[in-house]
């Protein structure tokens, strides 16, 4: 119905139903998310797979430091622009770093389990560990047989 005028108590709201401000929707991702269900983030570790895997044979050099900071600043980026926030409650930067290695550590522990040759891993030895990403796969291999 049309409004009475000036006297109509909602002719006068702040905001017409059109110009009301809208909280930015924000999905939180807590302790035990899977990144599956976030296929912007699966997608950009995918895409930089390769590189973290270069990386993580430099055996904690500062150069594999330096790259691990940046790929973590850098979901944190690709989080943001889609709408996704750590829980601030169960995350800092260091525990996000944390499940980036894990999501690569399990990729490593799937791709040995399955025969598949790893990027940049060709010429390496299955048995012989070269790097702490595969000293702790194959650690954890051990334990689960």
């Amino acid at each position: 119905p049309p409004s009475a005028g000036p006297g109509d108590p909602y002719g006068m709201a702040p905001y017409s139903y059109v110009q009301q401000p809208q909280m930015e929707e924000k999905t939180i991702l807590r302790r035990k998310f899977s990144w599956k269900h976030y296929p912007e983030l699966e997608r950009f570790l995918i895409a930089n797979r390769d590189d973290y895997l270069e990386h993580s044979s430099k055996n904690y050099t500062a150069e594999q430091k330096q790259f691990n900071n940046w790929l973590t600043e850098q979901l944190l980026l690709v989080s943001e622009r889609h709408g996704y926030v750590f829980d601030p409650d169960e995350f800092n930067f260091v525990s996000i770093r944390d499940r980036i290695r894990c999501y690569y550590k399990s990729y490593v522990q799937t791709a040995r389990k399955r025969g598949m040759e790893l990027p940049g891993k060709a010429h390496i030895k299955k048995h012989r560990p070269t790097n702490s990403l595969d000293k702790y796969a194959e650690e954890k291999d051990k334990k689960m047989r």
